[in-house]
């Protein structure tokens, strides 16, 4: 038996993104038939016979990610079942990184020190695997205001970020994303 690669490797995928992972099998022997299943939490896999005629037998590999995934590193197995004595199941891993749609940046927002009265301003940079919109912006108080400059689709948007304290309580805040 032999496979083109050792696991069914979809790589990183941006969470949301449909992906597909391939691999071949190829057995010694022609007239193992054999058949390949997988529908667990990961992945739906199946396989279908590459050449019934061949002095080999042959089974392409297709495994489709779930949708839904959450972010975080994920692996599982894919049997392959055959009528051979010497391997009567054969097992393939496969595995994936889901990223989140959006990243921002910095992961962490800190205003410096600011007297009651003056502004201090930060910028966050939010990229996305496609582009996209900022309809809304919650949670802000009155001591917060945040503009976008852009208003259209994109796979970067730039955001503005001020603090105006009002009160000495506001002097130092910390916003973590």
């Amino acid at each position: 038996m032999a496979m083109d690669a050792e696991t069914l490797a979809f790589g990183t995928v941006s969470r949301g993104t449909p992906s597909v992972a391939k691999m071949n099998v190829t057995l010694r022997q022609p007239n193992w038939p054999c058949k390949a299943r997988q529908r667990k939490r990961v992945c739906r896999a199946e396989g279908e016979r590459a050449s019934p005629h061949a002095e080999r037998s042959g089974v392409r590999m297709s495994a489709e990610l779930k949708p839904g995934l959450p972010t975080g590193k994920w692996m599982t197995d894919i049997h392959l079942t055959t009528n051979s004595p010497v391997a009567p199941r054969i097992t393939m891993p496969a595995s994936v990184e889901i990223r989140p749609a959006l990243s921002v940046s910095p992961g962490e927002v800190t205003f410096s020190p600011t007297q009651v009265g003056q502004q201090s301003e930060t910028k966050l940079v939010i990229k996305g695997g496609q582009p996209f919109r900022i309809k809304e912006i919650q949670g802000l108080d009155g001591t917060m205001t945040v503009s976008n400059s852009e208003d259209d689709s994109r796979p970067v948007h730039v955001i503005t970020m001020k603090f105006d304290p009002t009160r000495k309580a506001w002097s130092a805040k910390k916003f973590a994303s």
